[in-house]
């Protein structure tokens, strides 16, 4: 398995199909995906850095996408914004933090796996500048992020779209070392 940041359309394309097998076609689009030839797309994917686990035959196993906070502001409903402002999470300075979610790993997978994998974000984020990143988690994934550093906030997220359903926020301040890491 190698874990790298999706540098290529077939790459993108192999995280959108992984999306797919995990999700099915209803489900996806319950969440807010759109179906495209066997792929589960959102409009997101353009600019966010997909950071991804391969296998052997190139097929994504395990994603997340990263975005800056700054361009995804939007996906959070006002009361939200103004609940992590409340807990020191000023989202109004989205410019120096990102936002990653929808974290897709195919059962069987392992901890430690999901754990490089997640540093290799932090990793990207923190060659962005950003200083912290935060985390509309699902339950099942944040025992691996508190393990990696991650808080979570006592914030639950609705965006104002309705497009995400309502999830718990993570915040990690970004080391400015990642060594050791992953």
């Amino acid at each position: 398995m190698t874990v790298r940041i999706a540098s290529s359309e077939r790459d993108v394309c192999a995280i959108q199909s992984l999306r797919h097998r995990l999700l099915g076609s209803f489900a996806g689009t319950v969440a807010g995906f759109r179906e495209d030839r066997h792929r589960l797309v959102e409009p997101e994917d353009v600019d966010g850095i997909h950071v991804a686990a391969f296998d052997h035959r190139n097929e994504a196993v395990m994603a997340v996408r990263l975005d800056a906070l700054a361009d995804r502001r939007s996906h959070l409903s006002e009361s939200t914004r103004r609940e992590l402002v409340g807990v020191g999470v000023n989202v109004g300075d989205g410019g120096t933090r990102s936002i990653s979610d929808r974290l897709h790993v195919t059962p069987g997978i392992g901890g430690h796996l999901i754990i490089r994998m997640l540093a290799k974000m932090m990793e990207q984020a923190r060659r962005r500048g950003w200083v912290g990143d935060l985390c509309r988690c699902d339950p099942e994934h944040f025992e691996i992020r508190r393990t990696l550093g991650y808080r979570s906030l006592g914030v639950f997220a609705s965006s104002e779209d309705g497009r995400y359903p309502t999830s718990e926020l993570m915040y990690l301040h970004l080391p400015r070392s990642l060594r050791g890491m992953g």
